[in-house]
């Protein structure tokens, strides 16, 4: 299978999880967001995002990181552990970094465990 589409696949998963108990804004800004771009640097990933409608828009002097009181990670393969920070910009969702803690990002995401402590 394509490595994008899994990819999305734990990308939407993470972000689910970290706009879990944030403002509701934000849970519609993902879900009528667009990915811009992503780049994969071989240890993790960055992926940018659109939000189309400035009506979506929070607060305009929002910039911030989710989640900002707990870590969200994901066993990929069973084998890599990752972590995952969601940015906000100017009130919108910006990108979201996924890293490993030093290994290599696998080629293939065959399944993923998530967790948030």
């Amino acid at each position: 299978m394509n490595k994008y589409i899994k990819i999305e696949a734990l990308e939407k998963a993470v972000i689910d999880l970290i706009l879990q108990k944030e403002d509701t804004l934000l849970r519609k800004q993902f879900a009528n967001s667009r990915v811009l771009s992503r780049e994969f640097t071989g240890t993790g990933f960055y992926t940018n995002y659109e939000v189309p409608d400035l009506s979506l828009c929070s607060s305009p002097q929002l910039n911030t990181v989710l989640p900002e009181n707990a870590c969200v990670e994901a066993i990929i393969n069973g084998l890599t552990a990752m972590g995952f920070v969601l940015f906000i910009r100017d009130g919108k969702i910006s990108f979201l970094e996924g890293y490993t803690y030093g290994e290599e990002m696998p080629e293939n995401i065959e399944g993923f465990t998530l967790r948030r402590f």
